[in-house]
């Protein structure tokens, strides 16, 4: 039964991308559903980078104050009904088939984006569930983004402005604002992020609609995490502000801070990664636990820095890099690896080695085409060495790994790649991680200290 709903899953998916036309008529297919755009309390949260996160924090915070939430995020990380949440729980793919069945049915042929139909049966599930508030994360910009249907957002969330999708949103800051200020509805309250340039163009369209603005003064919060938190935090205000408030505002701020583990949970942990990979036994910090592996998806400059700016504050210890970029990105984004390169605790540079995960898929660039790219005029002279020391290292490691053999203690090395078969997306880049290049991703983990990766 549960290969069945799997098989059905996926063709279900096929489906969906097979429709996917350019002609998107997400409006046509909400009113063939008799859709009301006021149908839920909605917190709309866009921005360059940071969304993901505070639309996560928003989501769960709401829950804990005795809320039923629907989520709805992009891009996912293993499955696409990840992307669809109600209290914090993924749509089941029973679910999934259903609903898009009960929509197939009532919109025909119509055309309709990938995108904008995964959001069209998220509505739908959220209606069939109830649900008091439906956070709407954007895709890219807000003005034509298929989550700028609602009429009722309540609170309209601009986590930070930057230059990214500029083929569609302008190549000025200006033009970028613009586009995510469209987010803001009449009435509604605009939350504002640290890094919001040009705030004034969203504090000129809130006075024309008669939003209030609420803005997170961008003090020095010590993290990128932080200032999510802290804008985070005051949505949660303002949400409390709307209907009864089970709780205070003050226990708003302590759950928005990250968990620490007990240390039964760590045990709990550790466990559950031995049974997997018997070989991390041999990689511990010296508090016992298994070294750190971040992975982070940041496919900006903007992003990259304060990935890096964090990880270094955080680990004083030999970091290892990872990454893979879609074809689009230019190598520039990673200048910030020697702009705010951190140091270990002898002093040292922090990023001893660097890796380019050669995925193949047509998304993403091989090394081949990173290689040609090293002459950009726009990357720095230190990004440049690092990245090229990194490519060589690749090449060795992705001719080396035919039999899966690259590191004799690592014996479970092939049943570690076939325990995680499932296919990965970030930002349009699907890596499969039963391939050779992630066996040699294990032996990466096994010989740093801390790993980060990023797409």
């Amino acid at each position: 039964m549960e290969d069945e709903i799997e098989n059905q899953f996926r063709r279900t998916i096929d489906d969906i991308m097979a429709r996917s036309k350019k002609n998107d008529k997400f409006v046509e297919c909400l009113d063939l559903l008799a859709f009301k755009r006021d149908q839920f309390n909605v917190i709309h949260v866009s921005g360059t980078n940071g969304k993901s996160s505070v639309s996560y924090k928003v989501a769960q915070c709401l829950i804990s104050l005795g809320k039923t939430v629907g989520l709805f995020t992009s891009p996912h990380l293993f499955e696409y009904n990840e992307r669809i949440r109600v209290q914090g729980v993924d749509i089941p793919k029973a679910d999934f088939i259903r609903i898009s069945n009960k929509i197939n049915t009532v919109i025909g042929s119509t055309s309709i984006h990938f995108f904008s139909y995964i959001l069209l049966l998220s509505l739908v599930y959220f209606d069939e569930k109830g649900v008091e508030w439906v956070v709407l994360e954007t895709g890219i910009g807000g003005l034509k983004d298929s989550t700028n249907f609602a009429s009722n957002t309540k609170i309209a969330v601009i986590t930070s402005i930057g230059y990214d999708h500029m083929h569609i949103l302008g190549n000025t800051l200006e033009e970028i604002a613009l586009q995510k200020a469209a987010t803001i509805k009449r009435g509604c309250v605009v939350v504002l992020g640290p890094n919001c340039y040009k705030s004034e163009i969203f504090e000129n369209i809130a006075r024309e609609v008669g939003a209030k603005v609420i803005k997170n003064n961008g003090r020095d919060f010590g993290s990128f995490d932080e200032e999510n938190s802290e804008t985070s935090r005051l949505v949660i205000e303002q949400a409390l502000k709307i209907g009864k408030a089970s709780k205070s505002a003050l226990n708003a701020r302590l759950m928005m801070r990250m968990q620490v583990l007990s240390a039964d949970e760590c045990e709990g942990v550790k466990r559950h990664i031995f049974a997997k990979f018997p070989g991390l036994r041999d990689k511990m910090d010296k508090y016992g636990a298994p070294m750190a592996v971040v992975m982070d998806i940041g496919h900006n400059e903007t992003a990259i820095s304060r990935l890096c700016s964090d990880i270094f504050k955080a680990y004083k210890c030999n970091i290892t890099f990872c990454c893979a970029i879609s074809e689009r990105r230019k190598l520039r984004i990673f200048n910030p690896i020697e702009s705010v390169q951190g140091t270990n605790a002898l002093g040292q540079p922090s990023v001893r080695k660097f890796y380019y995960l050669n995925v193949d898929h047509s998304y993403c660039r091989r090394l081949e085409s990173v290689e040609n790219d090293l002459n950009d005029p726009e990357l720095s002279n230190g990004a440049r060495e690092i990245i090229k020391l990194g490519l060589e290292r690749s090449r060795m490691i992705c001719s080396g790994v035919t039999n899966c053999n690259i590191n004799k203690d690592w014996d479970n090395c092939g049943n570690s790649c076939n325990d995680y078969s499932e296919t990965n997306h970030y930002d349009g880049i699907s890596s499969n991680n039963g391939n050779n290049d992630n066996c040699g991703y294990t032996e990466w983990i096994k010989e740093s200290d801390c790993v980060t990766g990023n797409s």
